[in-house]
């Protein structure tokens, strides 16, 4: 893989964009197995149940303002609810059974970042080698859960506004007034924008040939 100045810098351990414990039985250390998994089942399903969440909520959001019109609402907010439990479990299998830290930017993030943006811009010396999770994937993921989030908290205020398998609307129920609930609104749509364009990061990360290796671990494990 190359960094994004263009230097080539081969992921830890490994030829061809592999780590070195995915290669065949016999070409690492004795005791090593030949494949080890890089993503378990329940992170690949929990995955690709927010994808689908994210998906199906940012279709249902955008396409009626561009002018296609059907029976929108509904969906949107069964896969807001979907969403909301992915996440939940998210939280809590990362805190209790994963290492919740490893996600957080430390000192030697920033330093290999600010080492990456020189490299990128003419600089030179080697930029460090990073952990599992680069500064780059960290930053994406806080920004991810941030915009998530937000997304989640004012779409259940705004479920106040419909009628749902809970209820019939009643938006007075806590006492929100006119312009509180415009920026409940606009912070919505905001943080809807703002996931639109990180998921079209993402997908256009995911899809590049250095980069899927990575991909097949998130299919395959």
């Amino acid at each position: 893989a190359r960094s994004a100045g263009g230097r080539r810098r081969r992921p830890v351990g490994g030829r061809g964009g592999r780590p070195r414990h995915a290669r065949q039985a016999g070409a690492g250390a004795a005791g090593v197995p030949g494949r080890i998994v890089g993503e378990a089942v329940a992170e690949r399903v929990c995955h690709w149940g927010m994808s689908v969440a994210v998906l199906v909520r940012l279709i249902t959001a955008f396409l009626p303002i561009m002018g296609i019109q059907f029976a929108w609402v509904t969906i949107h907010w069964i896969a807001g609810l979907f969403l909301t439990a992915m996440i939940a479990y998210h939280i809590v299998h990362a805190t209790f059974w994963q290492d919740f830290w490893a996600m957080w930017v430390n000192g030697a993030d920033i330093k290999a970042g600010i080492a990456e943006l020189g490299h990128m811009t003419g600089g030179k010396g080697d930029v460090p080698k990073a952990a599992k999770y680069p500064i780059d994937h960290k930053m994406f993921h806080h920004g991810a859960a941030v915009s998530g989030l937000t997304a989640i908290v004012t779409g259940i205020l705004m479920m106040l506004r419909i009628d749902t398998w809970f209820g019939a609307a009643n938006p007075y129920l806590l006492d929100i007034t006119d312009s509180s609930w415009g920026v409940v609104y606009v912070v919505h749509g905001v943080s809807g924008v703002a996931l639109f364009g990180l998921i079209i990061t993402h997908i256009y990360f995911a899809i590049r040939p250095d980069k899927w290796w990575i991909t097949k671990s998130m299919i395959y494990g």
